[in-house]
Order: structure tokens, then sequence, then C-alpha cells
């Protein structure tokens, strides 16, 4: 293969040359398909003929981009609070931000107390 075939590998198809792009220790932080659709998405917009080179420009510009020790963030799922209801005390779930609520069977109570204090 000459030089500027190495990486455009003309011998695989596009699907192949696809996940071989992915094996590449250059390119295992990038989401190399991700980025094939993006351009081509690109290319159409622009009327623009999608060619492997391009697609390879495209890699060295994502890569640029990323700091040198990126890695893809990772998110916690939140886990639901446990609180004590300030009326009765008893724990239970919380699935509001406020803590400072009572739970669902101190509620009706609670209410009841607030139009009282009104004069109703």
């Amino acid at each position: 293969m000459a030089k500027e075939d190495l990486k455009t590998r003309p011998d695989l198809d596009d699907k192949t040359w696809i996940v071989w792009l992915q094996a590449q220790p250059e390119n295992r932080k990038l989401d190399v398909a991700g980025l094939y659709r993006k351009m081509l998405e690109w290319c159409l917009k622009k009327q623009i003929t999608p060619t492997r080179r391009r697609l390879l420009r495209w890699l060295d510009t994502e890569r640029e981009a990323l700091p040198m020790d990126y890695t893809p963030p990772y998110f916690e799922p939140p886990v639901p609070e446990t609180g004590e209801c300030p009326t009765c005390h008893n724990d239970r779930r919380i699935k509001v931000n406020d803590l400072s609520s009572p739970c669902p069977k101190c509620r009706p109570a609670e209410e009841k107390a607030f139009w009282r204090s009104r004069g109703r």
C-alpha cells in the first residue's frame, strides 16, 4: 500500500473501515461511527461528496478539540433521599426536592390545621 492509503484502506468496505478506524489507538476516545454520520449529514447539507480523506480530516479536527487526558464523563444516577416527616417523624422516601414537606398520610391533617388557623 502507498503511504496515503495506510489510513484510507481501499481494501476494506466502508462499514469494516469504520470499525477498523475505531480500533486505532488515536481514535479510541472518539465515537467514529457517530462522527461519520455527522460528516455525512454535513456533506449532504453542503452538497459536498463525502470521502474517506474528508472523514480522516474530520476525525483529526475532533481529536484536536479533545483534552489530552479526556475520558467520557460518567454521571451517577440520582439516589432518592430519605427523610423524616416533620409531623410524625416516620422515615419515608421523598420524591420531591422539599425535605421539609410532610409525608402523604400527615398532609391532610396539616392542611386542616392550616385552614383552622385562618378561621375557616
